[in-house]
């Protein structure tokens, strides 16, 4: 469960021709919105072992490529995966299973899936949506941050 902010390809082609001191301001716009829209996925995250809140806090979970124009955030890396596996089963609900249900349970060697009854009744999990709500929430800065970083870029290629 990662969000990407990035620029489209015609656009990132265009930064390329402007001085590095131009796509920096554009860079830190992006770095700006994308601290806090982690903010927010952290403040909305559900509590109950804290490891959710933990793995989205991290350093890691920001990362940069592309020279600073392209900015992804969120469950990224392996390990962040591992730690906070349900993540999903949080933001989007899970459906239970009755005592005695078939399902699916693995895929063996020759990749058919497995099956296995449910010795005991699973609840249903409801959606308690926290990602998806906070990079919509944010949206809004990220226009105003990539405005206010092409006017100074602008403004700076100008003077030249």
């Amino acid at each position: 469960m990662a969000s990407h902010l990035k620029t489209n390809g015609r656009f990132r082609a265009a930064l390329r021709n402007l001085p590095e001191a131009s796509r920096a301001e554009i860079a830190k716009g992006l770095d700006r919105t994308a601290l806090s829209m982690q903010r927010s996925a952290v403040a909305r995250a559900p509590v109950d072992t804290g490891r959710l809140r933990k793995a989205l806090a991290s350093k890691v979970a920001i990362g940069k490529r592309r020279k600073g124009l392209e900015v992804e955030f969120g469950l990224r890396t392996k390990a962040l995966r591992r730690k906070a596996f349900y993540a999903a089963f949080v933001e989007w609900g899970r459906r239970g299973y009755s005592a005695g249900a078939i399902r699916l349970s693995g895929v063996g060697r020759e990749a058919l899936g497995r099956y296995r009854k449910v010795s005991v009744r699973v609840a249903p999990q409801p959606p308690r949506p926290f990602f998806v709500p906070a990079v919509e929430a944010n949206i809004g800065l990220w226009r105003r941050e990539m405005r206010a970083a092409l006017k100074r870029a602008l403004a700076r290629v100008s003077r030249v």
